[in-house]
């Protein structure tokens, strides 16, 4: 990619895939040129490129506004018109979800935690599954969790696209966006009279394919509206979904971790091209600060890790101080959150999944929130948790928070373990809350449709007393946040 780019240095395309690469395997030199090279020529409209893989990089709203609209200008076939045939008002809802990732996943989690909650007298969930299925039981529970469930790996774009039409999809939910696997020249045809995007790609997919975009106050603000190209559905808390495992794993000691009992554990389980040099220095700053603290990182292939503990000793920390952890199953993984004293968030590409797993074994986390949609997630899910000191506006408040939260690792282990029994008591982020509200959101968005009238921007809060909610089907107690705060978000960033 490097040759490449070094041969057509006018090349956007040969920039961003030497820049991508360069930050998946935290090569961090030479960044800076790539960067503005394909940043000059998205601002001059000259070049498509991905999207999702800008995010781990750039933080500038607009910006991801006009990469979004020309990746989608750029692709092979244009929008066609929105479909008039909606089902009648007094029919349930026919909701589908379309994703490659029914299965072992960070969506996947995600479905796990709401599907079973739709209400069946409400809605008729259907599921659709792009490219192959990983064989895990967790795939088979999702597909056991909708009405109908059907495979669409095999089908061309078309085709997949006739199957989901003749199917009477009334709202259909892609799960995917630009990430891998995601196939939007389906949303192109047109399926489905309603199409909204949700929780695969954290922002704008800039074209007309897409009516709406699920969100929450957090990340997407009325500030942010004039940079998203779908209407926002803001959904109560944060627009996240989890639940803990179900499966409890037997919990790890620190010693099986190579984790001293004694330190205080940042941690950061993200992968490595949402690593920055500017963050790995702010790190880098605390662990020289706190001589017992350590650094818990994800199980990064050997050469990022290699780079990481040179970029380590450089600056005069001890490169055993940075511990990686090994790859477990998504219960193992998610119980070695309750050794960790504090959770580091990436900046600008904010944890998502992984954030849910730690606040819901009951370790807080330290976000910097941004101006795009991804850089405030972590602000999102803090405010939904209930720990809202964990959103730091600047990055000299950053540094200062987790100073003053190690400084005394007794009194912080005091506070920590009183987030876990709130978090343990009223779990946030709660799958039955969730589907309520989509299922609310949904159900106006058909109304409108069949009204013949364009997608418009609101809050479920708004609209939900038009629609009578029965009582939850479930059972389920998770139906609010730990704080029982609505949609009011603090972030003024």
């Amino acid at each position: 990619a490097d040759a490449c780019w070094a041969a057509r240095p006018e090349s956007a395309a040969a920039a961003a895939v030497s820049l991508r690469l360069r930050q998946e395997l935290c090569v961090w030199s030479e960044l800076a040129p790539r960067a503005r090279a394909v940043r000059r020529a998205v601002r001059a409209g000259e070049a498509a490129i991905s999207p999702f893989a800008w995010l781990d990089t750039h933080d500038d709203p607009a910006d991801h506004a006009r990469c979004a609209a020309l990746w989608s200008a750029g692709l092979a076939c244009r929008p066609e018109p929105r479909r008039a045939t909606v089902s009648s008002g007094s029919d349930r809802l026919s909701l589908g979800y379309l994703s490659a990732d029914f299965g072992e996943h960070a969506v996947g989690h995600a479905l796990a935690a709401l599907l079973p909650h739709h209400d069946r007298t409400r809605v008729r969930v259907l599921g659709y599954r792009l490219g192959r299925g990983d064989g895990s039981a967790l795939g088979r529970e999702l597909a056991n969790a909708c009405d109908s469930f059907r495979e669409l790996g095999g089908l061309g774009d078309a085709a997949a696209a006739d199957r989901i039409a003749r199917d009477g999809v009334d709202v259909l939910v892609d799960l995917m966006g630009a990430t891998r696997g995601g196939r939007p020249e389906i949303l192109m045809r047109r399926p489905a009279p309603v199409q909204v995007s949700y929780l695969g790609h954290p922002g704008t997919l800039g074209s007309d394919a897409v009516d709406y975009l699920f969100a929450d106050a957090c990340v997407a603000p009325p500030e942010l509206e004039p940079y998203l190209h779908e209407a926002v559905v803001r959904l109560p808390g944060s627009y996240q979904i989890g639940e803990p495992p179900r499966a409890a794993a037997a919990l790890p000691t620190r010693r099986d971790c190579d984790l001293p009992d004694d330190a205080f554990v940042f941690c950061s389980f993200q992968r490595a091209s949402k690593l920055t040099a500017r963050l790995f220095a702010v790190w880098l700053e605390l662990l020289r600060a706190r001589r017992k603290a350590m650094l818990w990182l994800a199980p990064h292939p050997a050469a990022v890790q290699t780079r990481l503990r040179a970029a380590a000793a450089a600056r005069g920390v001890a490169p055993e101080r940075l511990v990686f952890a090994e790859r477990k199953p998504h219960a193992a993984y998610a119980a070695q959150y309750r050794l960790a004293d504090l959770v580091l968030d990436t900046h600008p590409y904010n944890g998502h999944g992984t954030h849910v797993d730690a606040l819901l074994q009951g370790c807080p986390l330290l976000t910097r929130p941004g101006r795009s949609f991804h850089a405030r997630v972590g602000a999102s899910l803090l405010s939904d948790a209930g720990f809202r000191d964990g959103i730091a506006s600047t990055w000299a408040a950053y540094r200062e928070r987790a100073l003053a939260w190690s400084a005394d690792p007794a009194a912080w282990r005091r506070r920590r373990d009183a987030f876990e029994a709130r978090v343990r008591a009223r779990p946030p982020f709660g799958g039955a809350r969730a589907a309520r509200a989509i299922e609310d959101a949904c159900l106006h968005m058909r109304e409108r449709a069949a009204a013949g009238r364009a997608p418009v921007s609101f809050a479920v809060s708004d609209v939900t007393d038009k629609y009578a909610v029965k009582p939850n089907p479930t059972g389920a107690e998770n139906e609010g946040s730990a704080t029982g705060r609505g949609t009011r978000c603090p972030l003024t960033t």
